[in-house]
């Protein structure tokens, strides 16, 4: 008897009500995809596509502030920025930090150390700056996140990264597998519904994500007595939903061999 293959072409722009490109449901009971008891199934993602739209300066990740201390009368004062969101490298970020806080502060790029330097305005006599930069932009400053980065010297960086994150993780619930998967994206190890684990870091702003599995790198043994749902979402290796990710087109392949 011959392995029943079958092939199925997901494109996300086609949705149910409620769904979205991050959190997206498919129902296909109408196809009878059963697996009997004298049967194997697995399931492969043969290839996977989106567009690199992801903004490194988001509305998560466009404010920081600092703290302006007058030594001599200990009076702080709290001054938030907010950048423009979009797509910005270490220069065009440099730039933008610079035209916005010069006043207190500017920093410089140390192109062969990858690293910012920053100094504090020499006019600020007998004041302290400080910095503060969230989770989301902290590797952007190459500084701290929460945390009060003191300019009384000038400060120089750890090695800045101008990607907040590098992997598309799907995960696929619907699925009965005798694949163990475990993982601490969510900063506890625990058993996972990872399906697999695309690299977007490599891709310009705006080119295409292309993922093909020549090698059945994600390949499944699954248990289901029949297949009918799939419920795909897509986070980061931070364990947080790419509600930002565009449409996307994504092939599985089932197949079903005699045991």
């Amino acid at each position: 008897m011959e392995n029943k293959i079958f092939n199925i072409y997901i494109n996300s722009t086609y949705k149910n009500n409620g769904d979205t490109n991050y959190d997206y449901k498919l129902f296909f009971s109408n196809y009878n995809i059963h697996i009997n008891p004298d049967e194997e199934c697995h399931i492969y993602l043969k290839s996977f596509q989106t567009i690199n739209t992801f903004y490194n300066i988001n509305s998560n990740s466009n404010t920081f502030s600092i703290i302006i201390n007058e030594n001599r009368i200990l009076q702080e004062t709290p001054i938030v920025f907010t950048m423009d969101v979009g797509n910005y490298n270490c220069y065009e970020f440099m730039d933008a930090i610079n035209n916005l806080a010069s006043n207190y502060f500017t920093m410089s790029y140390n192109v062969k150390q990858n690293t910012f330097t920053y100094t504090k305005n020499p006019a600020l006599v007998d004041k302290t700056v400080y910095i503060i930069c969230n989770q989301y932009n902290h590797k952007y400053f190459g500084l701290p996140m929460n945390t009060r980065n003191s300019l009384f010297n000038p400060l120089v960086s750890s090695i800045i990264n101008m990607n907040y994150f590098s992997l598309i993780v799907i995960k696929l619930f619907g699925l009965v597998s005798n694949n163990k998967t475990i993982d601490n994206f969510s900063n506890n190890i625990s058993s996972s519904d990872i399906f697999a684990i695309v690299n977007r870091q490599d891709n310009i702003p705006n080119s295409l994500i292309n993922f093909n599995d020549y090698n059945n790198t994600f390949k499944y043994a699954i248990q289901n007595n029949n297949l009918d749902y799939f419920n795909f979402k897509f986070l980061n290796e931070n364990n947080e939903l790419l509600t930002e990710i565009q449409d996307w087109l994504m092939i599985l392949q089932i197949t079903i061999l005699k045991k």
